[in-house]
């Protein structure tokens, strides 16, 4: 009865009471049938701090600028894939980051550093090293130029110290009115082999559900995603040139 009250409350209501919320979770099975994608994938990510949201259930703003940890499980191989990672910052500016991954006998990591310079511009410098591989230094830096209300403009740029590849990716998020919102992602990424650019938009109905499409060359996906209350969302999405579909359910707290 609680639940069904609730999401009677949050559908009908004209905005979203900003929430807060620190852990987040999401369980997904993936169906590859070109890719050979095939098992279940598990990501938590854990902040010391509340994450607000920001007219949406999963919006929270461009610039991750708390202290965080995370971790990933997934079974699509022969072997499973784990992975963990976090960022500290330290007296609110300076923070220091670092991942593990492993597959089998694979192994890669990276460790980094940055500076917070204000609440819109965030750099750093991240070291990447994995096995059979020469190490990779990156720079990167990201962006955001606040609007009225929620609404931003977020840019992200980085590129390897040896400027042999780069990537520029830009967010743009927005009230259409009290409840329908606009999210769009594009980005191009430039190799010495080939240069990849892909867009995706996601339409809010209302805070809870949203519906999105992309395209990255002439590969075109879908996807949606549902609050069945304050916390827990299912969602979906489909791939075409891999034919890969994934059914999920995620939670935050």
């Amino acid at each position: 009865m609680k639940i069904k009250l609730g999401l009677a409350l949050l559908l009908s209501s004209t905005t979203l009471m900003a929430a807060e919320y620190q852990t987040f979770a999401s369980l997904a099975y993936v169906d590859g049938k070109n890719s050979g994608y095939d098992g279940f994938m598990l990501d938590v990510k854990h902040y010391f701090a509340p994450q607000i949201t920001s007219g949406v259930m999963d919006e929270f703003g461009y610039l991750d600028t708390d202290s965080k940890i995370y971790g990933g499980l997934n079974n699509f191989g022969s072997d499973e894939l784990v992975s963990v990672g976090g960022e500290y910052f330290y007296n609110e500016n300076i923070f220091v980051r670092g991942a593990y991954s492993r597959y089998g006998d694979f192994d890669s990591n990276s460790v980094g550093m940055g500076y917070l310079l204000n609440s819109n511009l965030k750099m750093a410098i991240t070291r990447y090293d994995s096995d059979g591989v020469d190490e990779v230094y990156q720079a990167s830096a990201e962006y955001v130029h606040q609007l009225a209300g929620y609404d931003y403009l977020g840019f992200s740029v980085s590129t390897d110290t040896d400027f042999d590849a780069q990537t520029l990716s830009a967010r743009y998020f927005t009230a259409l009115n009290d409840q329908q919102h606009l999210a769009i992602d594009a980005a191009v990424h430039h190799n010495d082999y080939d240069d990849v650019f892909t867009i995706h938009a996601n339409y809010y109905f209302n805070p809870a559900m949203s519906l999105g499409a992309g395209l990255a060359d002439s590969e075109w996906m879908v996807n949606a995603k549902y609050f069945i209350d304050t916390n827990i969302a299912l969602f979906a999405s489909y791939v075409d040139d891999q034919e890969q579909f994934t059914l999920g359910i995620s939670g935050q707290y």
